[in-house]
């Protein structure tokens, strides 16, 4: 592989990641060696000073353990019964897949505590957070996540980048980007 192969691969790598994380909406050409992404934030919000502006992946990543806790509490209920209270120590041994350390993340992007206030599946409420965050994540035992300590718009605007972060990544990795683009085609 050349030089410009390798830059390519990790410009996509880059893209990839933030479609993945839901900062940007992707679209794939179908097309060998061809990318077209928006660079349009999925959200519009207005800009909240905090020291987690710029990291959304700590909410993301608070979020996804919730989910998680949630997809495995609810085999646990299949399994166990519906009274019998689902704890993270359950659900991380086989057949569960629940982990506070989940292995495709990487270590440096800190830890979510997790905190089960009722684990029995009628009244199930857990809760995440990012030790790097002030924003509390509550799931209920209809499995519906929501910010609880915060404006739900607030918290909204916190798991995405704003459009000039979002361009100022692409920048980083692919060079100078028009402040205007809505879309970006590499070649």
């Amino acid at each position: 592989m050349g030089k410009g192969s390798d830059f390519k691969w990790m410009l996509l790598g880059v893209l990839a990641l933030l479609a993945a994380g839901g900062l940007v909406s992707g679209v794939w050409s179908g097309k060998p060696g061809k990318v077209h992404t928006d660079v349009n934030p999925k959200v519009s919000h207005r800009e909240y000073p905090s020291p987690t502006r710029g990291q959304p992946y700590r909410e993301n990543f608070a979020r996804e353990q919730l989910m998680s806790l949630y997809r495995n509490c609810e085999l646990f209920w299949e399994q166990e019964g519906t009274g019998t209270p689902c704890t993270p120590p359950a659900i991380s041994e086989p057949p569960y897949t629940f982990s506070l350390n989940p292995p495709d993340r990487p270590r440096d992007e800190g830890t979510v505590e997790i905190k089960i206030e009722s684990g029995g599946m009628d009244s199930f409420f857990a809760t995440a957070q990012h030790e790097e965050s002030e924003i509390v994540w509550g799931m209920d035992s209809a499995g519906r996540v929501r910010c609880i300590n915060f404006d739900p718009e607030e918290c909204e605007a916190r798991t995405h980048l704003s459009r000039q972060e979002v361009l100022d990544e692409v920048r980083e990795f692919a060079g100078p980007v028009d402040d205007n683009a809505t879309s970006i085609e590499v070649k």
